[in-house]
């Protein structure tokens, strides 16, 4: 969970995604995405309870990437 995780899709298109702690000691995957070539975009926080949930979360987010044309870069 070091880092930042990032993805190049189809048609210039990027996606982010890393985890933080807040400041009450919760998991935060937080995302952000949009295309280089438009100014449209989004970012994303979603607090979870725990390793397991978070580690569930970002597998479950990887693979619609994938499914999506995104590759790791």
């Amino acid at each position: 969970m070091d880092g930042i995780e990032r993805f190049k899709g189809p048609g210039g298109r990027y996606y982010q995604l890393w985890v933080q702690r807040d400041l009450f000691g919760s998991l935060v995957i937080m995302r952000a995405w949009g295309g280089q070539r438009s100014r449209r975009g989004g970012f994303m926080a979603v607090s979870l309870a725990s390793d397991i949930e978070c580690q569930k979360e970002l597998q479950r987010i990887r693979a619609r990437r994938r499914q999506r044309g995104y590759v790791a870069v």
